[in-house]
């Protein structure tokens, strides 16, 4: 889903700079279905003095589930295979080794369209077996 994917996109740029901005906690009020989680998420990165950066590959994207019209508005839930082999985190300016990067894995996600609203709020990404 292209909305996931900028959605993503923008929210590893706030990882790759591993700070807490004005900006950061505007996109995660709109676009986040917690926004203080993912917010706090963030802080707790930055704080660390924690950077995540690179890029990961998409290998597949089925829907688990679609269930639209609902009393909230529209619901989808994805399961992706992701490849991460290219993420890279630092703590300090020192590399961190991530062995679970060296495998894709099946993350699931919930995807909400709130009655109203013309946009996708995204939940926080669960990860699950390798694929």
């Amino acid at each position: 889903m292209d909305e996931y994917d900028t959605f993503t996109t923008r929210n590893d740029k706030f990882y790759a700079a591993g700070q807490t901005t004005g900006a950061a906690k505007k996109f995660y009020q709109r676009y986040a279905l917690d926004w203080s989680t993912a917010w706090g998420n963030l802080a707790q990165v930055a704080n660390n003095k924690v950077t995540v950066s690179g890029s990961t590959k998409s290998v597949w994207t089925k829907p688990r589930s679609v269930k639209l019209g609902g009393p909230r508005g529209d619901v989808i839930v994805l399961r992706r295979c992701l490849d991460e082999s290219g993420r890279v985190v630092t703590q300090d300016g020192k590399t961190l080794d991530q062995p679970q990067f060296k495998q894709p894995h099946i993350y699931t996600v919930r995807l909400e369209k709130h009655t109203g609203e013309a946009w996708w709020r995204s939940g926080i990404a669960e990860q699950g077996q390798t694929c």
